[in-house]
């Protein structure tokens, strides 16, 4: 699925829904006269969207459901609506209040989408009790290029007032940098129980998904429960984003027994990779420098501050990446290392492309020389666009997927090929888009 700007979005398909419910005010099968905000002792793992007005009967309803995560508009978000964020937090719910990204502001919305806007909305959403932002129209930075500098002072000033980061991208598919920012990626608002894709797959404990469109409660169980059995971390299904279905209270009986426990799914800025491991020697002592000064730091796809900059770290295998909005592809610098026990230090050269380390360090990397048989044919490195063939890059040493895309050959499909870069002088790449065949040697 490509990604357009007239992807059906929650933003998009419920704005007139929401004027509706407004003025006539929206009712559930529920008890009329109590709004009852009791904490719930335990939270189902389902990220609720709901954008409609808030009345005694609707809130009674979504507490009583007890929804780990819930999306809405309150007087603080940028769509005014009535949400009680106090009231939902004292209900042990993690309340995200919904922003419009507008695709990094790339299009015009009667809401304002600039980034300066949006960054008054977070301040507001904080100080209103908020859990979390919930960015909506985001580029999945595979089919639609991301502006990445946009989304890291989004993510930046959501996690320095203490809020999580939801990103919306509406797609199976997405570029991995997204999740350098990211708590959470909401994928498909459409999933029907597919097998999940690469994308789905490899951040399952950090992916939403949701169903909407489904009008009976078994139907809507199954979807939920299948999300959970293939470790997704929220799924919600319903009828619309703009109402709460009927059958709401039957759907959640259904789920509840087979509901992981929601401690699991905690949202985290940082994800381990499969390679990590953990011990309890003594911590080293990392000592960050870069080539400008002032650039990101970034351990395990945690941010940590930015250079010159000293951490103790566990001993083990780490990730550590280096990022610096208009150097080297707008793209975080990745190398392998071994920590021991004594001090280290690390170094990111941004403009050439490296790093270096002194001490008990591994940091391998291998230069990669990509080219293609045609013009105009965009570059992508483990799902992260680098720029337009001739290019050369510096990759770190490992397995790594490559590929070729230029509009109009192979269906607008990346032609992928995955290589083991092993530290030799140099790999070269070459994509056939005609036959949709690369060479690598």
């Amino acid at each position: 699925m490509r990604k357009t700007i007239f992807s059906r979005k929650p933003a998009q398909l419920i704005l007139n829904t929401i004027i509706t419910l407004g003025l006539l005010g929206l009712s559930v099968f529920a008890p009329t006269a109590t709004n009852r905000a009791a904490a719930a002792s335990v939270t189902v793992p389902i990220n609720m969207i709901y954008y409609g007005w808030h009345n005694a009967t609707v809130d009674y309803n979504i507490i009583s459901a007890q929804p780990q995560f819930l999306v809405g508009n309150s007087p603080a978000g940028p769509w005014r609506g009535n949400a009680s964020i106090s009231l939902f937090t004292s209900a042990g719910i993690k309340y995200f209040e919904y922003i419009d990204g507008g695709y990094e502001n790339k299009y015009s919305r009667a809401i304002p989408t600039d980034l300066q806007s949006n960054l008054n909305y977070i301040t507001a959403a904080a100080q209103a009790g908020a859990y979390g932002i919930f960015l909506d129209e985001v580029s999945d930075g595979i089919y639609t290029a991301a502006n990445y500098y946009y989304l890291q002072q989004i993510a930046d000033k959501a996690h320095s007032l203490g809020l999580k980061v939801v990103f919306n991208t509406g797609m199976f598919a997405w570029a991995d940098q997204l999740m350098n920012y990211a708590d959470f990626v909401n994928s498909s608002e459409t999933w029907s129980n597919t097998p999940l894709t690469a994308s789905q797959s490899k951040w399952a404990s950090r992916t939403w998904l949701l169903t909407y469109g489904i009008y009976d409660a078994f139907t809507a169980a199954s979807l939920t429960t299948g999300a959970w059995s293939k470790g997704v971390s929220a799924h919600f299904s319903t009828t619309s984003f703009g109402g709460l279905p009927g059958w709401l209270g039957t759907y959640i009986s259904q789920i509840i027994p087979y509901a992981p426990p929601t401690t699991s799914t905690t949202p985290t800025t940082s994800t381990t990779p499969t390679t990590s491991t953990t011990s309890t020697a003594t911590p080293t002592t990392v000592t960050f420098n870069s080539n400008p000064v002032g650039t990101e730091v970034w351990l395990d796809y945690s941010y940590k501050g930015t250079t010159p900059l000293t951490l103790n770290i566990p001993a083990g295998s780490h990730r550590i990446g280096f990022y610096r909005y208009g150097y080297y592809g707008n793209t975080a610098l990745v190398g392998d290392f071994l920590s021991g026990t004594g001090a280290m230090t690390v170094t990111g050269d941004l403009v050439s492309g490296r790093i270096t380390s002194a001490a008990a360090v591994s940091s391998l990397q291998t230069s990669v020389t990509i080219t293609s048989d045609l013009a105009g044919v965009e570059v992508w490195l483990d799902y992260s666009y680098k720029g337009f063939a001739p290019l050369t890059l510096t990759v770190s040493t490992g397995s790594h997927k490559v590929g070729f895309y230029k509009g109009g050959y192979h269906n607008n499909q990346p032609v992928n090929v995955d290589f083991y870069a092993s530290g030799q002088p140099n790999v070269s790449i070459y994509g056939e888009m005609l036959t949709g065949y690369s060479a690598v040697w």
